[in-house]
């Protein structure tokens, strides 16, 4: 933010983030500037027509063991941003207080553990957790470059995803929903994101390049894992997504039929946060989902590594340049 108030932490001034927060007075940067884990419960109170930014300093990556929730409150047209932190412990709730008026809250290269915190064995303690809860009407919500575990919000609010990660823990858990965990959350737009668990959404406006990897259980009540109560407006295009689900139209969509709907899944070399590849597309995966997006890149999260154009390229070039009597072989680290 341009001309805005920061302050570093931790300083003798400002030791705790939520000193540096109440010093702004309701504008301007609080800024991170070691790799610390701060165990604290946060409270975040945005003036009219402002912004509070909430940020790393280049280099850095700071751990916000939550104590409790992170609680962003904001007058008329107000926006909290988070950049460049691990969080785990707790949630990030907008409350709807009769008095609260947040217009945007962004999330930018963050890491919002998946199941708030990992036992030692790399589980989550707490499978589905919910990461984010929006209960205020016409907020929008924007997450970038990030990773988050599952998403509440009313259905009168927005959310965009950009080369996103939303991970339920598990394709049967609850990904995106309203604030009851049944009814219909946000109207959704995303784009190059990957998806673990059901959605269920007002409507979609455009999704793009993503993967959405979810499915019903035994006795699940839903109709179906992915689900919008309007089917009228939006699209989704060069996805993949359960064959069953109830959406508006599809374009150049995985699977496209039932019979291809029975081989066809995308298939991750580990979808364990904390491992090197979490999230990563094993090289098993259908041609149809690995170069389906609409540049031929991949769907997901993944796509703008471009990774299967690179590979392309790379076998072209050995082909080209390899002598004569020998033999060349990729091989992914991860």
């Amino acid at each position: 933010q341009d001309g805005a108030t920061i302050i570093p932490v931790p300083t003798p001034a400002h030791p705790t983030l939520q000193a540096a927060l109440d010093a702004l007075g309701g504008a301007g940067v609080v800024e991170i500037t070691d790799n610390g884990r701060y165990e604290e419960t946060l409270t975040v109170s945005v003036a009219d027509n402002a912004g509070i930014e909430l940020r790393a300093a280049n280099g850095r990556n700071p751990h916000l063991a939550l104590t409790g929730p992170l609680t962003v409150n904001g007058g008329e047209g107000s926006r909290f941003s988070i950049n460049g932190c691990l969080l785990s412990g707790d949630l990030l709730t907008v409350p709807d207080t009769g008095t609260n008026n947040l217009s945007q809250l962004e999330i930018v290269h963050c890491t919002w553990v998946p199941g708030r915190t990992l036992d030692a064995d790399g589980n989550p303690l707490t499978p589905a957790a919910v990461s984010i809860s929006v209960a205020l009407a016409n907020v929008s919500v924007s997450i970038e470059r990030a990773i988050t575990g599952a998403l509440r919000m009313v259905p009168e609010s927005r959310l965009a995803l950009f080369d996103s990660i939303v991970d339920a823990t598990d394709a049967e858990a609850v990904a995106f929903s309203g604030l009851d965990d049944n009814s219909p959350g946000a109207t959704l737009s995303a784009t190059a994101s990957t998806v673990i668990g059901k959605i269920h959404a007002r409507e979609f406006d455009t999704v793009n390049n993503c993967i959405l990897l979810a499915r019903l259980s035994a006795a699940d009540t839903w109709n179906a894992p992915v689900w919008t109560e309007r089917k009228q407006t939006g699209c989704v295009r060069f996805s993949f997504l359960p064959f069953n689900a109830i959406v508006p139209r599809r374009y150049r969509c995985q699977p496209d039929s039932a019979d291809s709907a029975r081989r066809l899944s995308p298939r991750f070399t580990s979808l364990n946060f904390g491992q090197a590849a979490y999230g990563q597309l094993s090289q098993l995966t259908a041609e149809a989902i690995w170069r389906g997006a609409d540049d031929e890149s991949e769907m997901g999260a993944f796509h703008h590594l471009y990774a299967p154009q690179r590979d392309r390229n790379l076998r072209i070039r050995l082909r080209e340049y390899l002598r004569v009597g020998l033999e060349a072989g990729l091989f992914y680290e991860t």
